[in-house]
């Protein structure tokens, strides 16, 4: 199996840049290229998606420890090289009780990948060999086997940071980028901003794949690749659902974070995805068994949302009548009675559940949780600019920082057979979770 890490020295180095680079490049090779991202992500993943044609996977030690994401990883990995995308800085993570549990060096010993360090060559030369050198010493357990430059002013630049590390960390130069604006991906307030959104991303990523061509020695990474052997596994969980049920799930512009894997584990146990939109549907697809709504930017399409009164009414009547509901984040700000934007204006929503939503200028919570729902714990991911209030619902979830036990908030909230929270789930955290909504599913078919 060839398989490579892509990690930074820290956040800002360009990680996603190279990555995508990378990814179009060898897709212009001809190769048939498997994509990844460690950690909690769902953005990031779209612009790789967007590169490949296939589907991006997360890969979460929190979320799934160790053998979720091997097997995810090996379940994903059938194409000719599989490229992991890193998170923030090589050695950066969140640990418990001097435990570490979530960074990208932890993440490429465990599916035992070999890693390319990118590094920000904006004003070095010989100071980039010492960078280097620190990060191949840190960790004597972890194969990092050749570096990237970006932002360096050319080839010139290149040779004068390339020739020091090479001497005196023998570790190999594969290549640079040069600062180029024409290929600057722009922001918004939850991060990059969803790749169909990405104005002329198509040309964008086409630069950025010739200059990684030009620049980078793709013959040598792909050799590089091939240092370790992983046997594929298969097997990971058991069948608990032996009828086929129908799902309606949310897609579109206000509505696209769901991890693949969550996906794969309906349709694995029977259960049919059949997608619809909250911003252009009039009417709820036919003889659907439950629906789930996942996370988004509800807010930015809230008028758009709000004014959809047809396809608001079909959701109340199902909830109503019993029918199965789980929403996450977005999700749940689409459930609630209204969502209360920037400005202060109000867009009403499915008013299902007595709570109201408003945007706040700061993250409200950001990381990794732990979520206790009755009789079931399991690990989550919080990140949203938006808080409940005028809450009428009681809540069902006890939630608490993972980096933090001591702090404690409420939240998930339902309404017959409704559930609802900020916390996004995976499910390889704890299958009790995702069979508790199958479960829910079958109850609603009942009704």
């Amino acid at each position: 199996m060839r398989k490579i890490v892509l990690a930074g020295t820290s956040s800002d180095v360009g990680k996603i840049t190279i990555t995508i680079g990378l990814l179009k490049a060898l897709t212009m090779k001809g190769l048939n290229v498997n994509a990844f991202k460690s950690g909690p992500d769902y953005i990031d993943p779209m612009f790789h998606s967007f590169v490949t044609h296939q589907k991006s996977i997360n890969l979460d030690l929190y979320l799934m420890g160790e053998t979720g994401v091997r097997h995810a990883f090996n379940k994903h990995s059938n194409g000719d090289i599989s490229v992991v995308e890193g998170v923030m800085g090589l050695y950066d993570g969140v640990s418990k009780n001097g435990k570490e549990v979530s960074s990208t060096a932890l993440l490429a010993k465990t599916i035992d990948a070999p890693v390319i360090l990118i590094i920000d060559g904006s004003g070095v030369s010989t100071s980039a060999a010492a960078q280097v050198l620190g990060f191949d010493q840190f960790d004597k357990a972890l194969d990092i086997a050749g570096v990237i430059v970006n932002k360096v002013h050319g080839e010139r630049h290149y040779k004068l940071i390339k020739e020091p590390i090479e001497k005196f960390t023998g570790i190999k130069c594969l290549g640079y980028l040069s600062k180029n604006d024409e290929i600057a991906l722009e922001s918004q307030h939850l991060g990059l901003i969803p790749s169909e959104e990405v104005h002329a991303l198509s040309r964008k990523i086409e630069i950025l794949g010739k200059s990684i061509m030009k620049s980078v020695d793709l013959d040598a990474l792909v050799a590089l690749s091939e240092r370790n052997a992983q046997e594929i596994s298969n097997h990971y969980y058991e069948k608990i659902s032996e009828k086929n049920y129908r799902l309606g799930i949310a897609k579109d512009k206000a509505f696209n974070f769901y991890y693949q894997d969550n996906l794969d584990y309906f349709n694995d146990q029977g259960i049919e995805l059949v997608e619809f939109s909250p911003l252009k549907s009039e009417c709820l697809p036919a003889n659907i068994d439950g629906i789930y709504l996942g996370g988004g930017f509800p807010e930015k399409f809230a008028k758009k949302l709000s004014d959809n009164k047809k396809l608001i009414e079909a959701i109340k009547n199902y909830a109503d009548q019993g029918g199965m509901i789980y929403g996450e984040c977005g999700g749940l700000m689409y459930l609630s009675k209204g969502i209360i934007d920037f400005d202060g204006k109000k867009y009403p929503m499915t008013g299902i559940l007595d709570i109201e939503v408003e945007m706040t200028n700061r993250l409200q919570h950001f990381g990794y949780v732990e979520v206790k729902n009755k009789s079931i714990a399991f690990r989550a991911h919080e990140f949203h600019r938006s808080k409940v209030i005028n809450k009428n619902n009681k809540t069902t979830y006890k939630i608490n920082k993972f980096s933090n036990p001591k702090e404690i908030w409420r939240g998930g909230y339902t309404y017959k057979n409704v559930l609802a929270g900020y916390p996004h789930v995976h499910f390889y955290s704890n299958f009790e979770f995702a069979n508790l909504l199958i479960n829910r599913i079958k109850q609603s078919k009942e009704v």
